[in-house]
């Protein structure tokens, strides 16, 4: 998702952070174009930061065009952002269902302005509910590791290691690899049955709108490989067919919601607002007897 942000904005650096009690922490890292594996993991005090922490508490994206002269730049923050050779940022904070749950910050080397701010949150909140779902399965394994190996074997295995929490030794226990087959396969049977969801959807629009089903394919399978590529109109497609999958999936933090409910709040979307055909293809689409 790092990736599509900054291919989104044509800017080379993107990072996103996760709320986490009165810090910032990175989970995910785009440095001039290339992962960034050794930044994942900086955390950042909330106190220390300006421009940042106004983008969470506004829920609103925020530009700064010239970090070096923008007075909600903290001290703390222009000195960061004078180490990493960034000039101009764009906030985005991650918002699922309601809870802002941490931010996409898209840095570029030079001053400059940044464009189509409602699409580029619009995609932002892919991202957050991307986040969840990996907090959430973080969690879940956890806790299920828990319950397999007995608290005790886990907390003995915790004070070895160092852990505090039987949930923080489970997250790094070898003893992990006797379950992880099962875990392996219900994740997959999961992917399987979304993809399939997703192609329905987005094929069906595709052949309302004569967009070639190959297209429709290609695109899937250039998301699912998180490949750069510009945003057309199978892309397009598949994006929202993602979403719409994505607000009717039962989750272990929230209700499902009614497919009734999932199409309006889809329709709210940018791109289906500005684009009527779009917007009536989905809708036919989704409304279909099954």
């Amino acid at each position: 998702m790092a990736r599509r942000l900054c291919a989104a904005t044509a800017a080379p650096n993107c990072d996103i952070f996760t709320v986490q009690g009165e810090t910032l922490r990175c989970v995910c890292s785009i440095a001039r174009g290339v992962a960034d594996p050794d930044y994942v993991g900086t955390e950042y005090p909330l106190a220390q930061l300006g421009l940042a922490g106004l983008a969470l508490e506004s829920r609103q994206p925020l530009v700064a065009e010239d970090l070096a002269n923008d007075p909600r730049v903290s001290a703390f923050e222009r000195d960061e952002y004078r180490r990493w050779g960034h000039q101009a940022a764009l906030d985005l904070p991650l918002i699922s269902r309601g809870e802002v749950i941490g931010l996409a910050e898209i840095h570029d080397d030079h001053p400059r302005d940044f464009e189509r701010l409602d699409y580029l949150h619009s995609l932002a909140q892919v991202a957050a509910a991307a986040v969840k779902d990996e907090l959430v399965d973080k969690a879940a394994w956890a806790m299920y590791l828990v319950k397999r190996r007995g608290r005790n074997k886990v907390m003995a295995f915790s004070a070895e290691h160092g852990g505090e929490t039987p949930e923080q030794a489970a997250l790094v226990s070898g003893d992990h690899v006797a379950v992880m087959g099962e875990v392996v396969a219900a994740r997959e049977a999961y992917r399987q049955r979304r993809r399939s969801a997703i192609t329905q959807v987005a094929l069906g629009v595709g052949r309302d709108l004569e967009v070639p089903a190959e297209e429709i394919h290609a695109a899937i399978g250039a998301a699912e490989a998180d490949e750069d590529e510009p945003i057309g109109p199978a892309r397009l497609i598949v994006a929202l067919a993602t979403a719409y999958q994505e607000l009717v999936a039962e989750r272990p933090y929230r209700s499902r919601i009614s497919e009734a409910e999932a199409l309006d709040e889809l329709l709210k979307c940018p791109e289906l607002s500005a684009d009527d055909d779009l917007a009536r293809a989905f809708a036919r689409v989704l409304t279909r007897p099954s």
